[in-house]
């Protein structure tokens, strides 16, 4: 059964990168139903998700996101589950659930930078500038100086919105 549930889900692999992602979805379903305590089911949870996202159907997306997260928040993709989770609703113009859900993650791994960095950037579209340089600043004690170089200019357009010197970030 572990070599069936391993060929199954690199199939399903297959066809999320070729963007054939109702085969995807088939695949990954069948691991679920076969064998949701596979050390495999984590991760197919999370590629179902991905193969909504992928099609845009971002209501689906969020509900396996949401329920990889639950139910496998400790495997190694349950903190890609809960970001995942906050675009799409970000996608569904649900900004406020978004960062209800991004706080969230952030008080229980606030070092994932890309949790962070979401999170910045729905706030900043909500010109909510201040809030955004919070969750900036707080994510700093976290990061080695590769954070410095991947967001140095990001942080300093966002410092300078905030002191009216650019209009746009």
């Amino acid at each position: 059964m572990k070599n069936y549930i391993k060929q199954i889900y690199e199939e399903g692999l297959e066809a999320v990168k070729v963007n054939d992602y109702a085969v995807a979805e088939q695949r990954f379903n069948e691991i679920l139903r076969k064998a949701p305590e596979d050390k495999l089911a984590g991760n197919a949870q999370y590629w179902l998700g991905e193969s909504y996202y992928g099609r845009k159907d971002y209501a689906k997306a969020a509900v396996a996101f949401a329920k990889g997260y639950e139910k496998y928040k400790d495997g190694n993709k349950g903190a890609d589950n809960i970001l995942k989770l906050g675009l799409s609703m970000q996608m569904l113009g649900k900004k406020e659930e978004a960062i209800t859900v991004l706080n969230s993650a952030i008080r229980i791994k606030p070092d994932y930078w890309p949790t962070s960095n979401l999170l910045a950037v729905i706030l900043c579209e909500m010109n909510n500038y201040t809030e955004a340089l919070r969750v900036y600043n707080d994510l700093l004690k976290y990061q080695d100086d590769n954070y410095e170089i991947l967001y140095e200019d990001d942080y300093y357009m966002l410092f300078k919105r905030l002191n009216n010197d650019v209009v746009v970030i």
